[in-house]
């Protein structure tokens, strides 16, 4: 079955710890993370090459439980240093925070309020990531099966600033079970791009961005191969 996948979201490995993998420190070694909600700490075990070296890189208490099923965690570089930081969005106000890295810690700081939108980890709403305009910055993005809007949130490394990039009501529902979406730079031009797939008819559709909208076109028929989500 082809995945419905969110780029940089945590994976939750129990009720109360989530992992990721961070670029947290300079250089270019994978360093891998946790965050528990028992004491709300974030530990960051930071590769030296062969073995990982633990420290605590956060404690967000005061945001509450952020794995409460009540926020959605992303990672991303959401200011271009090369550096994974940590964001999160919850909808019972709306708010996104954004834990930027340092190489050691995470600072958090307010990036946004999308409370206008509603609660965006409605069944109705499909969150997503990527570098949308190329600056080397992690934007976030949602579509909405409502009225088929694709909204992308650019970062300008502090904060999220929302536009519509396209809409795809031609489409129909995306959200209907019979799509799977894939993000990816397609064109090679250091933008995301969107691509579904849809098993009804096989095809393949990408939505190449400028920069600032998503220009959507036929990519593929994979209708010989049966369908690719069973």
């Amino acid at each position: 079955m082809l995945p419905l996948a969110l780029a940089g979201a945590v994976r939750s490995i129990s009720a109360d710890t989530a992992r990721f993998p961070a670029f947290a420190c300079i250089g270019l070694k994978t360093d891998v993370a946790f965050y528990f909600n028992g004491d709300s700490n974030w530990w960051v075990g930071q590769s030296d090459g062969k073995t990982f070296n633990w420290h605590v890189a956060s404690n967000t208490t005061g945001f509450g439980d952020l794995l409460d099923f009540n926020s959605e965690i992303f990672t991303g570089d959401y200011n271009g240093d090369k550096k994974t930081d940590v964001a999160f969005y919850h909808p019972g106000d709306g708010n996104w925070w954004i834990g930027q890295s340092n190489g050691s810690a995470f600072v958090w700081d307010f990036a946004g309020n999308t409370s206008g939108f509603g609660d965006l980890l409605s069944p109705n709403i499909h969150m997503y990531q990527g570098d949308f305009d190329g600056d080397g910055k992690t934007d976030v993005g949602f579509y909405f099966n409502g009225d088929s809007n694709w909204w992308v949130g650019q970062s300008n490394g502090a904060t999220f600033t929302w536009r519509v990039a396209s809409n795809t009501t031609g489409f129909g529902d995306l959200l209907d079970g019979n799509a799977a979406f894939f993000m990816g730079d397609f064109n090679g031009d250091k933008k995301t791009d969107v691509t579904f797939y849809h098993p009804g008819d096989g095809n393949w559709l990408t939505g190449l961005s400028d920069g600032r909208a998503l220009g959507w076109h036929f990519a593929s028929n994979t209708t010989g191969f049966g369908d690719l989500l069973k």
